[in-house]
């Protein structure tokens, strides 16, 4: 794969399979309250895009527990996918940031692995992978507190 295919490719995983349809799934919104005491891994699968969301929101603490549980069913989540599009960054488009009033999401690609053809092998170098051959992508999302009011 080109660099080039590799940057559409983390775009789009972040904004149609991230952004547009897991982001506002009821399941989702649950995974991220569960990861609240440990983290969850959640699946995610639309079209050609698959893969996996590593959440973590133990840094989260206990002050700030019930209003963040609070600001997830106010729809906290839905302003985070909107920003996402606009925040992708890193050399192949592998990181986004969303801060939301003290709320920071922090989404990195940390790593692929190949098709089931190919018996999902992790992919060392995406750059020897043909281009044709769609990956799955691994998402670690931190969720922390930006200020200590």
């Amino acid at each position: 794969m080109k660099k080039s295919e590799i940057i559409i490719k983390n775009q789009g995983f972040y904004c149609d399979a991230i952004g547009f349809v897991e982001m506002i799934k009821p399941l989702f919104a649950e995974a991220v309250i569960r990861s609240l005491a440990e983290p969850i891994q959640y699946g995610v699968e639309l079209g050609n895009y698959s893969g996996y969301i590593l959440i973590d929101g133990s840094k989260i603490g206990m002050v700030r527990r019930n209003d963040f549980i609070n600001d997830v069913h106010c729809g906290i989540l839905n302003r985070v996918l909107m920003e996402i599009p606009s925040l992708i960054s890193g050399e192949l488009a592998e990181d986004a940031v969303v801060v939301i009033g003290i709320y920071k999401f922090e989404f990195h690609i940390s790593k692929y692995e190949r098709d089931s053809k190919h018996k999902f092998e992790p992919v060392c170098n995406l750059f020897k992978i043909p281009s044709e051959e769609e990956v799955g992508h691994f998402v670690d999302l931190k969720i922390t507190v930006t200020d200590d009011e």
